[in-house]
């Protein structure tokens, strides 16, 4: 009776620990965040749950209303047989004022339904509103300050194509509170400023004289609470038009020259030539009516063959591995003339005090303007 044996001291630790409190069906592994953002960026709100048995259904509250048509994505993944690890992401684009308010994610399995901690999603900048938290204030008092926060984005670089060396602008400004704001320019990630040259003054224009490669470019705005970032705006670098498209031969056929245009770091490869028509439009050309080719290149020259026509208009475009240069203004330019491909139709003669011959326009193609008809007879003693 002075102790007991070590298989007895198992058991009763085995039943001391069978004995105690069951692990509760649902439990939160993450709660969702809070998030302060700037006007249009994307927002993500995520939460995790364990749950025992079935699988959890899972969803998002706002201001303690649910969110019906939410956008959000649901896992559930198992762990053991009946133990089960659920996740739900709520995404919001483009983010509005209307969706600033207290958000929380909620898990139901086996008739138990668990709330997660509240997450609070702020705009950058906002103002504070009469209404918080669903309590209306009373009218008669002022207004609280506007609650300081990160830089609000009024204005944001914007997607540009331009040629190769060609100046162009871009644009931001943002505000506080609190102020002041200052703004950094960035190029490939790279400041182009520093939050000390009068650039940084809120709003600003930045001036590129222009690029020889396709860039991105964004800007930071500064103020006392941090740093917000506008969106990355694409600078897309083309060739430059061709220049001086001319005629430089011509026969039944067109043979044309022209001038490249910069087309910066990467060589221009091949050109196209376009002829159509001089009276045709571009839209309603019938089929095997436009003359299309591609040309590599150098040389800067293409001769038009199988024409049928006198009177037509050219143009070109370049392009190199990465992109297309602009289309030159269409050029006029003609054939010399020929003889028509076939001779006059349904001849006829009449013999009265004067012959008297008839005859219908050739079908053929004509290789140029029919100017008239050149008429030849002979009599039965009298050569032609």
């Amino acid at each position: 009776m002075g102790g007991h044996s070590p298989v007895l001291l198992a058991l009763l630790a085995a039943a001391a620990l069978g004995s105690g409190p069951a692990p509760p069906a649902l439990s939160f592994l993450e709660n969702p965040s809070n998030i302060t953002s700037s006007l249009g960026k994307t927002v993500r709100l995520r939460c995790r749950v364990r749950g025992a048995g079935e699988p959890p259904e899972m969803g998002w509250w706002r201001d303690g209303h649910p969110l019906e048509l939410a956008d959000s994505d649901q896992a559930q993944v198992p762990l053991s047989e009946d133990v089960w690890l659920g996740t739900s992401q709520l995404s919001i684009p483009a983010v509005q004022p209307s969706d600033a308010g207290r958000y929380q994610c909620w898990a139901r399995a086996g008739g138990e339904q668990l709330l997660s901690s509240e997450a609070h999603l702020e705009l950058a900048g906002e103002r504070q509103h009469p209404w918080v938290g669903g309590t209306p204030r009373d009218p008669r008092h002022p207004a609280d300050p506007p609650s300081p926060g990160l830089p609000f984005f009024l204005e944001e670089p914007q997607d540009l194509e331009v040629g190769v060396d060609t100046p162009f602008n871009l644009s931001c400004g943002a505000q506080g509170p609190p102020e002041p704001v200052r703004l950094l320019w960035l190029r490939d990630g790279a400041p182009l400023n520093s939050l000390l040259d009068p650039l940084a003054r809120a709003p600003s224009t930045l001036l590129v004289l222009g690029l020889n490669r396709s860039s991105s470019f964004a800007c930071e705005a500064h103020n006392a609470r941090g740093v917000a970032t506008s969106r990355t705006a694409t600078v897309t670098v083309v060739p430059q038009r061709p220049r001086n498209l001319a005629l430089v031969k011509r026969g039944g056929w067109l043979e044309v020259a022209w001038e490249p245009g910069a087309s910066g770091e990467t060589p221009l490869r091949l050109c196209t030539v376009q002829a159509v028509g001089e009276d045709e439009d571009l839209s309603s050309v019938p089929a095997g009516g436009l003359y299309n080719r591609v040309v590599p290149v150098p040389p800067f020259a293409h001769r038009i063959e199988g024409l049928r026509l006198a009177a037509y208009r050219a143009r070109v475009s370049c392009r190199s591995t990465r992109s297309s240069s602009p289309w030159t203004h269409w050029v006029p330019m003609a054939t010399l003339e020929g003889a028509p491909g076939a001779p006059p139709e349904n001849v006829t003669a009449e013999r009265t005090a004067a012959a008297r011959v008839r005859w219908a326009a050739p079908r053929g193609h004509l290789n140029g303007v029919l100017r008239g008809y050149r008429l030849a007879y002979r009599s039965a003693r009298a050569p032609e």
